[in-house]
């Protein structure tokens, strides 16, 4: 086998990695960002009520959302520049 054929492969399985690895950094995107709704909603759902028992309770699950979208986030690596 020549050593440009080796390259070759080399490269193609470079390239499958790097897909595999878009796949699960756009999965953790997207986790984040529904969390991130979630929370959002959560949030407005609390400064709508008057209830101090709804309010707790869904500021409560906001936070739990965000820590949901911030080990999401947590999983997806940082980029070099």
């Amino acid at each position: 086998m020549t050593r440009s054929d080796t390259l070759r492969r080399e490269i193609a399985s470079l390239a499958d990695k790097k897909a595999g690895h878009a796949k699960v950094v756009a999965a953790q995107e997207k986790v984040a960002a529904v969390a991130r709704e979630a929370a959002r909603k959560k949030r407005e759902q609390a400064s709508r009520s008057k209830n101090a028992s709804t309010i707790r309770t869904a500021l409560a699950e906001a936070e739990r959302e965000e820590r949901k979208a911030a080990a999401a986030e947590g999983k997806v690596p940082q980029r070099a520049h």
